[in-house]
């Protein structure tokens, strides 16, 4: 993979190095004498990096271990570095065969250390125990942590320890760390992706004063250190919320920098304001949607939270809190959003923006496997479980839904009856007959396209579409007996008389001209701009990989922001490898019988693309590259039921 660094990774680790100044904030502006805290204090910041194949495949740990040390003076702020989670760092002081901790001094990294031997940096004894480390041989007036790695929400937690098969730690394991420890945070820091929601926000409550953590992937580059370990090394009783501004505001500047084409995002959260101000109105909105599901609102309901911003990928089933209050229809909502508005002390994205708020929360829709974890999360955590509640009726309707048309030939749902009695949260006995669905169901068991106007459409009638929640375009090619899986695009058409339009003009996703695979994930748009994305599968220089395509307000005719590493588990991938002169790549292909039944994922040998400066993204003729082809629609109900139009044949002439 290419690696792009902003500053060289290869200076050496043992050498003074001078402070750099970019881009600092003015502290004194604005900020009340008696805020400036008392420079006398003393501050322990420690830094647990599990630097996992960032290091290793990119060395992005290096990268930000100059960047601290760029910014560090003596005087009352102590910095201690447990290193591990990689299986290879790329500089010669740091081992590799076993986890060390180092402290940044101003003549570079300090081993204080070495007697730790290879641990798992996602086992919460191994955290808990340099977290004791620090506080009995660097006690201090404040301490911070910061978690350094990849991040994949509330399912996926924190972690990928690459010399532990992948491992990672869950946020209840995350909860008996910090808890063991028995130390107060000033403020946790995630320099990972996906941790800033409402449940890190709650496993972190009891330990620390603030979280800093990004509701979105982070770039690779992660946090900017020099400016804010300055900044503290001036004076450590610098209240968090001053160089908690900083950090956001020098992240967002330096993501701008080194990946573009990215959308970055960073918050500060305030976790008093979390309990006390918004799991009471989260619990109140929840009671309320309970007795909206019990009324026979579950379309609202559904309709609210399929509308609402998905964040990064919408199978995550994360989505954006304050988001998802605006769409709701409750009573209840101006409150929950308030509430969401105390919590954010502090918010920034990048300019490229797609409308976060800066806050998501698991709402399980697509896997309503994870029912079940959130339910033990908030459990274990000792929390209200109003939400967990609420959303397990909201889930037993929907499982209703699905079963209730389980039988149709054209749909496909997500498990049937016997499946479900698996998970905790399923009760067949819920109460829920089928004349509770009288009220919103179609029968949408045929959906035969017709000629209107001498164009194919598909006739709905108003109330079988208030029940469709999404409708995509699939494109197949015919290859030798066999069908080639080209994707889906959201693409939808409407007539004059409401008709979804079942036609295409034959051109399909294109990189450098040449016809691709290609999967649409989100679109939002706020009525004055717009953004929306998709992937394409393909192995990237060697490695598994999408290409991320983009298409926005300032780049209508789209643009490829990078490449993104696939994972086998639920981590998100920590930024986007930028797309270099010389790299190269084959696309994937599903392949699928006549009978549509799955076959294999293959690449073709004479197929290797070549990158030459950079990825044209646009359309062509898909008829000329790929023969003939079909289309069909697969349109979404409220139960999260997929159904197929006809199937549209395109011969080439």
């Amino acid at each position: 993979m290419p690696v792009f660094l902003r500053k060289c990774a290869a200076v050496c680790m043992a050498a003074v190095l001078s402070l750099v100044t970019v881009g600092c904030l003015d502290w004194e502006e604005d900020i009340p004498l008696e805020e400036q805290g008392n420079a006398s204090d003393t501050y322990t910041l420690m830094l647990y990096m599990c630097a996992s194949d960032l290091e290793s495949e990119c060395g992005f740990a290096t990268e930000d271990l100059n960047e601290i040390m760029y910014g560090y003076t003596a005087g009352n702020l102590n910095v201690i570095v447990q290193t591990g989670g990689t299986a290879e760092w790329q500089n010669t002081v740091v081992a590799d065969d076993r986890c060390q901790r180092y402290q940044v001094t101003e003549d570079g990294l300090e081993l204080v250390d070495d007697s730790l031997g290879m641990q798992n940096m996602a086992d919460s004894a191994t955290l808990t125990d340099f977290i004791q480390y620090c506080s009995s041989n660097y006690a201090a007036d404040h301490y911070g942590l910061v978690l350094w790695d990849h991040g994949g929400g509330v399912v996926g937690g924190y972690g990928y320890d690459e010399n532990f098969g992948g491992d990672s730690m869950s946020l209840t394991e995350m909860s008996r760390a910090l808890g063991d420890a028995s130390v107060h945070l000033d403020m946790l820091g995630f320099d990972a992706c996906l941790m800033a929601n409402f449940e890190t926000c709650l496993m972190a409550a009891p330990y620390a004063d603030y979280l800093i953590a990004s509701e979105e992937p982070e770039p690779g580059c992660g946090w900017y250190y020099t400016d804010w370990i300055g900044k503290l090394s001036e004076n450590c009783g610098i209240p968090p919320k001053r160089y908690g501004r900083q950090i956001i505001d020098d992240y967002i500047t330096e993501s701008g920098w080194d990946s573009p084409s990215m959308y970055s995002t960073l918050g500060m959260f305030d976790l008093q304001q979390v309990t006390q101000k918004l799991l009471p109105a989260l619990s109140q909105f929840s009671d309320d949607a309970v007795q909206q599901l019990s009324a026979g609102e579950y379309r609202r309901i559904s309709q609210s939270r399929s509308n609402t911003r998905a964040v990064y990928q919408s199978e995550l089933d994360h989505i954006d809190l304050l988001d998802y209050a605006q769409h709701s229809q409750s009573e209840t909502a101006d409150q929950l959003e308030q509430a969401v508005s105390d919590c954010v002390v502090y918010y920034r994205e990048t300019e490229n923006g797609s409308g976060d708020n800066g806050l998501s929360i698991l709402f399980p829709y697509y896997d309503l496997s994870a029912l079940d974890m959130l339910e033990e999360m908030y459990q274990t955590l000792g929390y209200d479980d109003a939400y967990p509640a609420f959303l397990e009726q909201f889930a037993n309707v929907m499982a209703g839904g699905q079963i209730s048309v389980s039988g149709f030939s054209n749909t496909q749902n997500h498990a049937a009856a016997s499946e479900y009695s698996g998970f905790q949260w399923f009760d067949a006995d819920a109460g829920y007959d089928e004349s509770y669905y009288e009220t919103y169901s179609a029968d949408l068991s045929l959906l035969e396209t017709t000629e209107v106007d001498g164009r194919c459409v598909l006739e709905l009638s108003e109330e079988d579409w208030e029940i469709v929640n999404d409708a995509a375009m699939q494109m197949f090619a015919v290859y030798d007996g066999f069908y080639v899986d080209m994707g889906l695009d959201d693409y939808c058409e409407f007539d004059d008389y409401g008709n979804l339009i079942v036609e295409y003009d034959q051109t399909w996703v294109a990189l450098d001209g040449q016809v691709v695979p290609f999967f649409h994930e989100s679109y939002t748009s706020d009525g004055d701009s717009f953004f929306t994305c998709g992937s394409v599968p393909c192995v990237y220089n060697g490695i598994d990989a999408e290409i991320v395509l983009v298409w926005d307000t300032e780049h209508p005719s789209g643009y490829a922001a990078g490449v993104r590493p696939v994972y086998t588990d639920s981590v998100a991938a920590k930024g986007l490898y930028d797309i270099c002169d010389g790299d190269t790549f084959q696309v994937y292909y599903d392949i699928y019988d006549e009978d549509l039944n799955y076959v294999e994922t293959m690449t073709l040998d004479d197929e290797i693309f070549t990158v030459q400066d950079s990825l044209e993204v646009g359309y062509a003729d898909a008829a000329e590259q790929l023969g003939d082809t079909f289309i069909y629609y697969v349109l979404e109900d409220i139960y999260n039921n997929t159904y197929y139009t006809d199937s549209i044949a395109y011969l080439k002439e």
